[in-house]
């Protein structure tokens, strides 16, 4: 069953919407994962994170979610059901493994880690959580 489905699933309320995070702000985090996850009617854009201050509240402004310049503050501090990480690759295990390990459902975008061992330790992760 698909990310989506399986959200929508678990929500009480068919009318509840996913809260979700991105993490990087670059060109796939906001002209494809922000732009398309605040006009779609199903998802609220909970919170952006990146590294830039000045992108982060540039995204506070454009769509209307929290602003961090730290992933893990992102995740410990918002109430969300999933993230997108399109951060830089080399970030992407130690972002996943925070995000599962605090149960939520993640999008990763590719490639999905550095090498084999690190996409192997992220799947493991998630299959421990119930999230693959």
């Amino acid at each position: 069953m698909g990310l989506y489905r399986t959200l929508k699933k678990q929500k009480s309320v068919s009318s509840n919407k996913i809260k979700i995070g991105v993490a990087g702000l670059g060109r796939i985090g906001w002209n494809f994962h922000c732009t398309q996850l605040s006009a779609h009617k199903d998802f609220l854009l909970t919170a952006c994170a990146d590294p830039a201050a000045d992108r982060a509240l540039e995204a506070k402004k454009t769509f209307g979610a929290a602003a961090y310049t730290d992933f893990f503050e992102m995740i410990r501090s918002e109430d969300l059901d999933a993230v997108v990480i399109a951060a830089p690759t080399h970030l992407h295990k130690e972002m996943a493994i925070a995000a599962l390990e605090k149960n939520l459902h993640v999008i990763l975008e590719k490639p999905m880690a550095l090498n084999t061992a690190e996409s192997k330790s992220i799947a493991a992760k998630a299959k421990s959580k119930k999230k693959f």
